[in-house]
């Protein structure tokens, strides 16, 4: 689910992006229709975007929740060049009926 992630946003795929966020994703009082339209702008704003996780450690909470902390380099295509930036993310994960989502932590 995470791999898919990078892949979404690398091929720009707002819908593929969109099916990883659990329903009732909640962080720091935003939503899920919040997080895809922000996603939503970055791909309106880059013309290229590539996105890669390493590092990633996996913490299995109970059956139906878990947290994946990992980081990963964003790169983007501005004004013809590539930028980069590198970041460490912490995300809550939850099983839900079709599979893993992301409920926090985008």
């Amino acid at each position: 689910m995470l791999n898919a992630r990078d892949q979404a946003i690398s091929n720009r795929d707002i819908s593929a992006y969109t099916i990883l966020i659990a329903d009732d994703y909640q962080d720091e009082g935003k939503t899920k229709a919040e997080m895809v339209a922000h996603t939503k702008e970055l791909f309106a704003q880059f013309k290229g975007l590539k996105m890669e996780s390493f590092g990633r450690d996996i913490f299995i909470a109970d059956e139906n929740n878990a947290r994946a902390a990992q980081s990963y380099r964003l790169k983007v295509l501005m004004d013809g060049n590539w930028r980069e930036m590198l970041q460490r993310e912490e995300l809550s994960l939850t099983r839900t009926d079709s599979g893993w989502k992301i409920s926090a932590g985008l």
